[in-house]
């Protein structure tokens, strides 16, 4: 099972080559000695900041049968793969870097910032292609995942 580390190196690799031009960032906090890291944090408004960001526009969907929302960046929190987000009573693991990671995605959000989690290489190289090539929707869902779905569709 690959760490969120190397799948983050990955994907970073992957939009170089398949997307030279694309703008996009990573977030090294989760890669700094603890010195580095107490130093970064000063330099930030809050914790939870998202793995990855890129500055390409893109669209979210939302609702049942689709409301657009143009977005001029997308931000992905990295998770390995098989990693549960919430319990099977729908409830949020514990966790302080979790809580801290969904509290950014739904400040994101709000402000029009296409941000969300995502399990594994697959599902994130699935989510950068659809966002950067415009083909197939992404839809949020409740859990902050996102899922991509024809582009023909319109409602599911």
């Amino acid at each position: 099972m690959e760490r969120e580390a190397e799948i983050q190196i990955e994907l970073c690799k992957y939009i170089k080559y398949q997307y030279p031009k694309a703008l996009f960032n990573s977030d090294l906090a989760g890669w700094l000695p603890v010195g580095m890291n107490i130093k970064a944090k000063q330099l930030r408004s809050c914790n939870g900041w998202l793995d990855l960001r890129i500055v390409e526009p893109g669209y979210l969907w939302f609702g049942r049968c689709f409301t657009a929302s143009g977005r001029t960046e997308l931000n992905i929190e990295l998770k390995k793969e098989r990693t549960k987000l919430k319990t099977k009573k729908g409830e949020w693991y514990k966790g302080d870097s979790l809580a801290a990671e969904v509290k950014m995605i739904k400040a994101l959000n709000k402000r029009s910032i296409a941000a969300c989690f995502c399990v594994g290489m697959d599902a994130a190289r699935e989510l950068v292609d659809a966002w950067l090539t415009s083909k197939g929707k992404i839809v949020l869902l409740n859990d902050y995942t996102c899922n991509i779905i024809d582009s023909d569709t319109h409602c599911y």
